[in-house]
This record gives structure tokens, C-alpha cells and sequence, in this order.
């Protein structure tokens, strides 16, 4: 199951959390912003986001939260909580091609980091929140909902 190509990408630059002591505040705070996010999706058909627990060594072993750059792929549905905007060091979010449904969340603008966004092939709605001006680093941006 997990073999198949899924479509969830979330890149973090971990090396950086582990070079500067002062980030373990910063670590808390995003296996927070992910663990909101498992739980705002209603449906994972394939148990992509079943290894997403407090147990687990750590959020860079978990399915879909990768520390370098391979893709994961998976069927999600649900929607993007508010706290995905706590994500600091996040700079490729993909989460394309799944069945992920709502308004964007505008705290997508805290993603300072963030260099890539793709949300195509879901269910949007609303309009892109204006506050993704505030990403400066953002060069490459694919959302048809």
C-alpha cells in the first residue's frame, strides 16, 4: 500500500533544527502543526499517516514528513488546519493531487520559508488568501482547485 506513489510532500530542513540548541522550542511547536494536521484530515484510505504518533522517534521518520527530497504520495481527504502556518522551517509543501477540501487557510503567509507551493487537483474553495505575499522566498506556486 505504502508503495504507491501517494501525494503528500512536506519537506523540512531538518539539519537546521538540529544545529542550533535554541530550536528545540521551534521542533515542539511544528510535530505540533503536523499532528493538527493528521487530525484534520477525515479519511486516510491507506494508513499513510498511522505511524504520526507521539511515539515515534521522530516527526523526519514519519510517513509524508520527509528531510530531504523524495516523494510521498497519498489519498487524503480532509482539510489544512490553521496551525499548518506554524510550520517555520517548511519550504516545499505538496499536497496535490488528494481529495483535501476547504478555504486556504491565511496563515499560510507565516511560512517564511516557504519556497514551493502546490495544491492542485483537489477541492478548494475561496480564493488564494492574500497573506502568501508575505512568503518571500515562494518561487514556485501550483494551485488549480
Amino acid at each position: 500500500m505504502l508503495s504507491q506513489r501517494f501525494s503528500l510532500v512536506i519537506i523540512l530542513v531538518c539539519s537546521a533544527l538540529f544545529t542550533v540548541l535554541s530550536a528545540q522550542p521551534s521542533l515542539e511547536l511544528e510535530v505540533e502543526a503536523l499532528k493538527a494536521f493528521k487530525k484534520s484530515i477525515t479519511s486516510d484510505p491507506y494508513g499513510a499517516l498511522a505511524d504520526w504518533t507521539s511515539y515515534s522517534n521522530h516527526h523526519c521518520i514519519w510517513s509524508g514528513v520527509v528531510c530531504d527530497p523524495s516523494t510521498n504520495r497519498f489519498r487524503l481527504v480532509g482539510s489544512i488546519p490553521a496551525s499548518i502556518g506554524k510550520l517555520g522551517v517548511l519550504q516545499v509543501l505538496d499536497l496535490s493531487q488528494n481529495q483535501l477540501s476547504g478555504v486556504l487557510p491565511r496563515e499560510l503567509g507565516n511560512l517564511s520559508n516557504l519556497e514551493s507551493l502546490l495544491l492542485f487537483r483537489n477541492s478548494f474553495v475561496g480564493n488564494i488568501p492574500h497573506e502568501l505575499g508575505r512568503c518571500k522566498k515562494l518561487v514556485n506556486q501550483r494551485h488549480s482547485f
